[in-house]
This record gives C-alpha cells, structure tokens and sequence, in this order.
C-alpha cells in the first residue's frame, strides 16, 4: 500500500509538474511569472516526480521478493525518515494541517519502523552480506 501512495504521487507530480495533476489539491494554486525559471523548476520537480515513481515501484516488488530487496528497501525507509524531517524547515504552520498528517506519520514513525522490521527480519543473518 505505501508503494502505491508513492506511486499515485510520482504520478501527480512527475506527469503533472509544480501544478501537479491535482490528484491531491487543485492545481489552480499559483501563477507563473516568470515562465523560462518555472519551466526550468518545473523539469526538476517533475524528475523527482519520477523518483518518486522509482521509489513506489520498488517498494511494490519488495511485496514480491522481500528477501532480495531488503537492503534496498531498509536504505529508502532511512531516505524517507530523513527527507520527512526536511519538512522542518517549511513553514511550522504548514506542519500543523491535518492534510500532511499521514504523510509526516509515514516519514517519521512509518519508515523506521519498516526499516527496523526488515532488518529484523532479513539482515541479522546477512549483516556482511
């Protein structure tokens, strides 16, 4: 399920760029004035779009061969930990709205409990593997 939620939202923003495609909010919520450095903005965010995409997929296949994706899997729970606590450094009132809940549980408690669960469960015994 969490890989399909990274998934839903690598497709809002890789196909849909910094307007997105509004899967999410509307995507009425900015004008652009200066359209040669919101075309360039907008490229990037549509790659981490894609990442994003990369990122579903993989935790998708780690439903399918857990035992071979574990490492993978336990280093983006750690990316996903980390990248949650960026979001300290937006606006704290932003923080505070109940449409990023989940998203903040997911980071910050989701992500490391995954991460400890697959190493509990695949890297005890392969720890130097």
């Amino acid at each position: 399920m969490l890989g399909a939620m990274i998934i839903y939202v690598g497709i809002n923003v890789g196909l849909g760029g910094i307007l997105t495609l509004g899967f999410q909010v509307p995507n009425d919520f900015a004008t652009v004035s200066d359209s040669v450095a919101f075309a360039i903005q907008d490229s990037h965010v549509r790659f981490l779009g894609g990442m994003f995409c990369g990122v579903g997929l993989t935790f998708v296949a780690g439903v399918v061969v857990p035992h071979r994706l574990w490492k993978a899997l336990t280093v983006l729970c750690a990316i996903g930990f980390f990248a949650g606590w960026f979001r300290l450094w937006a606006d704290l009132d932003v923080l505070a709205n109940s449409a990023l809940t989940l998203s903040m549980a997911i980071e910050v408690v989701g992500f490391p409990v995954l991460g400890v669960a697959l190493w509990r469960r695949f890297g005890r015994t392969a720890i130097f593997a």
